[in-house]
């Protein structure tokens, strides 16, 4: 965020507003710093009362950077204080303080004796929450939707400015234009792609979103969207949160070139990950059957996927399989096409 020759940002971080940096998320109240604890970079913009006028951050599983800019910032920011001069007294409403320290399954952790809790520890922990009391599901990994997922693309420096509408998504079929300003969703003001993300991850599969916009100047009715039954689902593979949940095959993998497929006969869109690493412990053995070293994996149950990296491969497997089911890897080992069978197991957390 260190820009020295970006004069409007240095004025609205040292004189408009008071930057905080939160760098270790050990006694966090997570009911007022409420955002995706799974970001590598957020940035809530806050009143002196700790109400939240709007949020800023977000990421995929291509980039790390790609929908943020700091033009995009320096926007939100503006709006923030625009807005700010009017409600600069309001409060966020009256929640119990709620820390990592409050859910056991991270007071009873060896990380909660290192000095430093990572942000993503909030959803770790959480979840294992979630399934001690019985009530997970893997639904529950797909969190903070991507406005693509309603059918929007989002203006990157203009944050809530409407680049591109799907086809036949639910944002076209309500009416969403190119060129709008999302003003609202739900009751929420929205400046930010962050904005509409947090709305969203309160709206259940198979629910609804009432959008505003602006266009042309004007400000337009509200727009019920209907939300079918899995439009919160996207790729997930990035997020660190999901990374425990079982089964998982005890493999590090790196995909092929397009030169290295070509010369082992694999159309270029088509998955092909070779085994680099193999995970060390006895029950990790369990989880990968004869699979090898310097193996390539091309299909599962005799399906070929398209190209995905190995986290991609984790995320899909994980969610497409439960402890107790038996999965068939489709391998090159050398010349020589061979299937490997592995059990789906339950090893364990990793933190």
């Amino acid at each position: 965020m260190v820009r020295p020759d970006d004069n409007e940002l240095a004025q609205l971080l040292n004189e408009k507003f008071i930057p905080v940096r939160i760098v270790n998320f050990k006694g966090v109240d997570m009911n007022l710093f409420q955002f995706d604890y799974d970001l590598t970079f957020a940035v809530l913009m806050m009143n002196a009362n700790g109400y939240t006028y709007s949020r800023f951050g977000t990421m995929d599983a291509t980039q790390t950077t790609h929908r943020m800019s700091i033009a995009g910032l320096k926007k939100a920011m503006r709006g923030v204080l625009a807005l700010h001069q009017q409600e600069q007294t309001k409060a966020p409403p009256t929640r119990p303080r709620f820390t990592l320290d409050d859910m056991p399954s991270y007071r009873r952790n060896r990380v909660a004796q290192e000095e430093c809790a990572h942000c993503h520890y909030a959803n770790n922990f959480r979840i294992k929450e979630w399934r001690a009391a019985g009530k997970f599901t893997k639904d529950m990994l797909f969190q903070y939707p991507l406005p693509e997922n309603i059918g929007i693309t989002l203006d990157v420096d203009n944050n809530n400015v409407v680049k591109a509408v799907l086809p036949h998504s639910p944002a076209q079929r309500a009416g969403v234009q190119a060129g709008d300003v999302i003003v609202r969703a739900n009751e929420s003001l929205v400046f930010t792609a962050a904005d509409l993300q947090f709305v969203l991850n309160a709206v259940p599969d198979e629910g609804k979103v009432s959008l505003q916009v602006s266009r042309g100047g004007k400000v337009q009715p509200p727009m019920t969207l209907p939300l079918p039954k899995g439009w919160r689902k996207t790729d997930i593979s990035w997020r660190p949160s999901q990374a425990d949940i079982p089964p998982t095959v005890g493999v590090w993998m790196e995909p092929l070139d397009a030169a290295q497929k070509k010369q082992r006969g694999i159309a270029p869109d088509r998955m092909a990950l070779r085994v680099t690493f193999l995970f060390r412990g006895e029950e990790w053995v369990k989880t990968r059957g004869d699979l090898q070293m310097n193996d390539v994996i091309i299909g599962i149950n005799g399906e070929q996927l398209p190209h995905m990296n190995a986290r991609q491969f984790h995320a899909h497997f994980r969610l497409r399989f439960n402890v107790g089911d038996t999965v068939t890897l489709n391998v090159l080992r050398g010349n020589q096409r061979i299937n490997v069978k592995v059990p789906c197991l339950d090893v364990g957390s990793t933190l």
